[in-house]
């Protein structure tokens, strides 16, 4: 047999089942993913086509015994679609011969045949997409932000047994270390006020440290903001939370068959920074010194950018009680936006002068409690049956 065709499984997606089709022709192999109404369509090309079919399986009624899967209604129909194909495949030697079937069985956009050796299955190859460049300028932008001047070490020759002429090795110890400036939050110090000619020398003299204490405190911390202020101005960018500056996300149910840092055929543009791999600074705290640029050059306590606490920065949350059946980094069925980024996987950073933005204390950040005398039959940061929004920080994981 020249042709080759076999299904290898199904996945749900938005409600519709996608069957992933297998196609070997002579030394040729590839992939591509149909569904049901697709091959009805295939099948109403092929009635002019001097061709046996078999009977395609019956389609449900509004969707009842595909949903609950009634008489293993789902594994039925895939055995059938793929006698279906099989059958075809025994009348033909070559997918040139049905160009209704040749056009249906296509690769992916995004893949393309590979030639395999005889006797070993080869891969399907993916081509490279733009959100590759995209991340490439997220990185540089982000470098950017931020520049360090890195200190070159001094070369001293070190003699060594035999002794080389003109050989220089660089000692570990003739690297000066840059000392990095630790942000602390200034609080304000209030200062109660006593008369100017105060006779008790010990209550002026008081006062007097106590005031110079404030005003050391308030200029300290106003120096600090300016110094991270005009490193902040450098650049308007960040780091994407959400994506981790790639510029795109898998959000389907169905496999990503890629590499982690690779796109596939489901995944889509980030929906968070547009595909971009990097935020942008709010317009409205783009002239204000209390909240600005977060992530791209300044740090928390003085606003900005953090990562959503509540879905560690993926953007959605797994709120359901029902089993969570991907991977940690995955959004499964019945994962939803995250409630407390609202799916951007960031939230406004915490300043010292206002609660806002920090971590709640109550739920540790989940967004839920469980409060209940029941078992909570899930891992700690799972929401079982009897856990509740948490009602300090109303189930978003920060005040």
């Amino acid at each position: 047999m020249v042709v080759q065709i076999s299904i290898l499984d199904s996945s749900e997606f938005d409600g519709t089942t996608w069957y992933s089709i297998r196609v070997i022709e002579d030394l040729r192999e590839w992939l591509c993913k149909k569904r049901y109404s697709q091959f009805l369509e295939l099948d109403a090309l092929l009635a002019s086509v001097p061709l046996q079919r078999l009977p395609l399986p019956p389609k449900g009624t509004v969707g009842i015994r595909k949903m609950l899967n009634l008489g293993n209604f789902n594994e039925e129909r895939q055995r059938g679609l793929a006698s279906y194909l099989t059958y075809l495949a025994g009348q033909i030697q070559s997918l040139a011969q049905v160009p209704a079937l040749s056009a249906f069985l296509a690769p992916s956009p995004l893949g393309q045949p590979v030639a395999a050796q005889p006797g070993v299955v080869q891969p399907v190859m993916a081509q490279p997409v733009p959100g590759t460049a995209v991340t490439a300028q997220a990185q540089q932008a982000f470098q950017a932000s931020a520049p360090v001047a890195t200190p070159v070490a001094t070369p001293v020759a070190v003699p060594v047994t035999p002794v080389v002429t003109g050989v220089a090795v660089a000692s570990p110890y003739a690297t000066p270390a840059t000392a990095q400036p630790y942000p602390q939050q200034a609080y304000p110090v209030q200062a109660n006020a006593v008369p100017a000619s105060g006779g008790a020398s010990g209550g002026g003299f008081g006062a007097g440290l106590l005031g110079a204490g404030a005003v050391a405190g308030v200029l300290a911390g106003v120096a600090g903001a300016a110094m991270m202020h005009g490193s902040g101005h450098s650049s308007h960018h960040d780091y994407c939370y959400k994506c981790e500056g790639r510029g795109f996300r898998h959000n389907s149910t169905m496999n990503h068959d890629e590499r982690p840092d690779k796109r596939c055929f489901f995944c889509e543009d980030c929906d968070a920074c547009r595909g971009r791999g990097m935020g942008r600074a709010s317009p409205r705290h783009h002239h204000g010194h209390h909240h600005h640029h977060g992530h791209g050059g300044g740090f928390i306590g003085f606003g900005g950018r953090q990562e959503c606490f509540k879905c560690e920065g993926k953007g959605f949350f797994h709120d359901s009680s029902m089993n969570h059946d991907a991977g940690p980094n995955s959004r499964c069925f019945f994962c939803k936006d995250c409630s407390g980024c609202k799916g951007r996987g960031h939230i406004e950073a915490a300043t010292p002068w206002s609660k806002h933005g920090q971590m709640c204390t109550h739920c540790h950040g989940h967004g839920f409690v469980h409060e209940s005398s029941m078992n909570h039959d899930k891992a700690r940061d799972e929401k079982c049956f009897f856990c509740k929004d948490c009602r300090k920080c109303h189930g978003k994981g920060h005040l």
